[in-house]
């Protein structure tokens, strides 16, 4: 989504006419020599690995056709203290979108006598696993008691906004972000989970955004604790281009305004549209009643698929697929086509990064919802295992943007408030299990009648499960719904389910 809106104007915001090129500060990065490994203290010595640095420049800067430009560089350097770290450290992995995206790379390893063994770029070779390319090298010469150092510069796509984690499952001596930008460039930050807050200051008409952390201890090993969350973080984004005088860039309001271009960007397709709901009969219905149909048609009747082709509402009714932003589109335009009143909601994964209000960042949103004041309830466009009135658990209890449209005169856009977004109560949410239970005489055996009525995040997506799964399925599935409580040596007979039709009022009672 945050890809989509750079092509509807981002650019617009930071582009400066005259603006003279500059010296890269990452093309002349390189490291410094070294002949031996470094001491660990007995305390680190206690762990597989440690990360001796690890340290990070992204570095905006124009160049000779004015244009801006964004490079990634990262160094890390990391002794090996035991075999499994060793076996994690054969390989390097780097992310690209091609081959020339790396534009440069130098490794290294040291043995504990001192022996050096260099690598690069050229050594490497792209790969594509699970859909995604990357240039990987095999690691020569590493050995427990070693040590690996090595960095990459990457030229990527320009971010105006970034989240930069300090912590990982590794003990770290040290660890840095620098964020390097013409000085008319201004970037602010904001740090999280007890991460110190970044300097910045201006050298050779350079701005640099920097922050550094020593010493970070590695996450604990919770298993149900939420990682991402709490672990070290900064938020930086562009506020300010003094050039042009353009402050406060990428605020709530240029939110509200930019999703509000992006959803009705088909607006003008009114009549595909109107055609597609006189199939529906929706007119005189109750509003919820309305707002479910149209749920459940367009739930049951397209896809989501991302293909990069230029998308319309045409396309998406011969093709019955579209992208998560053109299907949120067809809600938007058919809802207000419908006159129903609503507001687009943006937010994130409270788990991953939780919606932060005073710090106005894109990287917030993530997760598209819509709001509905007449009824008081939510609708997630995009999932299939959600029906109206209940949305993904982790895009509650957490703060939104609502986007609602105002129009004055011919005139119309997105104004925007941010609200909380309630978690619903334990009425809806339960999970009730009735057992009538027989034992035999010989204590062997427990014959049992069981009902089991689960509702709302409770029924863990079982009921859709159920729904969507093939009818020789069905009745496994009941099976392993029981046997999580009375053991795999659980015998079931005539079982049954109920209220599983994602698609009628059915979704509204207990599974």
């Amino acid at each position: 989504m945050k890809r989509l809106l750079n092509l509807v104007g981002i650019l617009s915001l930071v582009t400066i006419k005259g603006a003279v090129a500059q010296n890269y500060v990452c093309r002349n990065y390189d490291w410094a020599e070294v002949k031996s490994v470094q001491t660990l203290t007995p305390d680190e010595l206690k762990k597989p690995s440690v990360i001796l640095k690890d340290f990070r420049f992204s570095e905006y800067i124009y160049n000779n056709k004015e244009e801006l430009e964004m490079y990634y560089t990262r160094h890390r350097m990391i002794h090996i203290v035991e075999q499994k770290a060793l076996d994690e450290s054969n390989k390097i992995y780097i992310g690209v979108s091609s081959a020339n995206d790396l534009v440069t790379f130098k490794g290294r390893t040291i043995s504990p006598s001192g022996k050096i063994q260099e690598m690069y770029k050229g050594d490497m070779k792209l790969v594509t696993e699970d859909g995604s390319q990357y240039m990987i090298l095999a690691v020569e010469g590493l050995e427990i008691g070693g040590e690996l150092e090595y960095f990459f510069t990457l030229k990527s796509d320009v971010n105006y906004f970034s989240t930069e984690y300090f912590q990982g499952g590794d003990f770290i001596r040290k660890e840095s972000l620098k964020v390097i930008s013409p000085e008319n460039l201004v970037f602010t930050s904001k740090s999280y989970n007890g991460l110190a807050a970044a300097k910045d200051t201006i050298i050779d008409h350079k701005r640099y955004l920097e922050v550094t952390a020593e010493n970070v201890k590695p996450l604990p090993d919770e298993k149900y604790s939420i990682e991402n969350a709490n672990r070290l973080r900064l938020e930086y984004k562009l506020s300010e281009n003094n050039a042009t005088n353009a402050h406060h860039l990428f605020s709530w309001q240029d939110a509200g305004r930019r999703y509000y271009d992006v959803t009705h960007r088909f607006e003008d397709e009114k009549k595909a549209i109107s055609k597609f709901l006189d199939k529906l009969k929706l007119k005189g219905k109750p509003q919820q009643e309305q707002i479910a149909a149209l749920e459940n048609y367009i739930k049951t009747e397209f896809n989501i698929q991302s293909t990069g082709e230029e998308e319309s509402m045409s396309k998406l009714f011969s093709k019955r697929y579209a992208s998560k932003t053109t299907i949120t589109s067809l809600y938007i335009l058919a809802l207000e086509q419908l006159e129903i009143p609503h507001e687009l909601v943006l937010t994130s994964d409270r788990f991953h990064i939780p919606f932060d209000e005073s710090f106005e960042s894109w990287n917030y949103i993530d997760d598209m919802l819509i709001y509905f004041p007449g009824i008081n309830k939510y609708l997630d466009p995009t999932s299939y295992f959600h029906r109206l009135g209940a949305i993904p658990f982790q895009n509650t209890s957490e703060k939104g943007l609502y986007i609602k449209k105002m129009t004055i005169g011919d005139a119309s856009n997105g104004i925007t408030t941010v609200r909380y977004i309630p978690c619903p109560g334990m009425d809806v949410n339960y999970d009730k299990l009735e057992a009538h239970i027989t034992i035999t005489t010989d204590w062997k055996t427990a014959n049992m009648k069981v009902n089991r009525d689960m509702s709302g995040y409770e029924d863990n997506n079982l009921r859709a499960a159920y729904f969507y799964a093939a009818e020789d399925k069905k009745e496994e599935l009941v099976k392993s719904i029981f046997s999580g409580w009375f053991g795999e040596e659980m015998k079931a007979t005539n079982t049954s389910a109920a209220n599983f039709n994602m698609s009628t009022d059915e979704v509204n009672k207990p599974f």
